[in-house]
């Protein structure tokens, strides 16, 4: 049975399993397997609309959404790829926040169809609260540190950081390849447990 439920379009659709499967000694294995057929269907029967990289700020309060506010304080602007949140101060240079968002889209949804590869490891990174920041130097760093415990109390848990100079620098290694995949990380690490954790064995 497939229920659909509605807002401003669709929004999420609940699925209830058959008492036979819900009875099942393997039904978590079930249930991941109809999700993930569940999933192509979806990516092959609905139109998709194309995921929003451009850059927002701050200085417009009414546009900002409710679950961002907690970071207007500290960050000028931000990106949303997929939904999840890249804050960037205002000596940050756009093009370094288009190049962070660029590659976190692209981790995501690696062949570029404007749908994440895998929906649990998306899902997996919203329900954590998982947000990347970026100050231009170490020393701005600091100075947001006093933020964390609202942030962390705001839902924001999983945070990554990622600092301008070492975005996108002219004469050595692209630093952004390697913090935003600690980020992705995460969701694959909540994901696939038994795959990908960190715990030996």
């Amino acid at each position: 049975t497939i229920r659909r439920h509605r807002g401003d379009g669709l929004r999420s659709i609940q699925i209830e399993l058959p008492r036979v499967m819900r009875n099942l000694e393997d039904r978590v294995a079930s249930v991941n397997a109809v999700a993930d057929a569940l999933s192509f269907f979806l990516a092959a029967h609905f139109a998709v609309p194309r995921i929003e990289l451009g850059i927002r700020t701050f200085d417009d309060d009414k546009d900002v959404p409710d679950d961002l506010r907690v970071f207007s304080g500290a960050f000028h602007k931000y990106t949303r790829p997929f939904g999840v949140p890249i804050l960037a101060t205002s000596s940050v240079p756009d093009d370094k926040l288009n190049h962070a968002t660029n590659v976190l889209a692209e981790y995501l949804d690696n062949n570029e169809d404007g749908v994440v590869d895998d929906a649990r490891v998306l899902q997996a990174l919203i329900n954590q609260g998982a947000f990347l920041v970026m100050p231009n130097s170490e020393n701005e760093m600091g100075k947001l540190e006093r933020n964390f415990e609202d942030w962390h109390e705001a839902g924001w848990s999983r945070g990554q950081d990622l600092f301008g100079f070492e975005c996108l620098p002219s004469d050595s290694f692209d630093a952004t390849l390697e913090e935003v995949w600690h980020l992705v990380s995460v969701g694959w690490t909540t994901a696939y447990p038994a795959s990908f954790s960190y715990e030996p064995g």
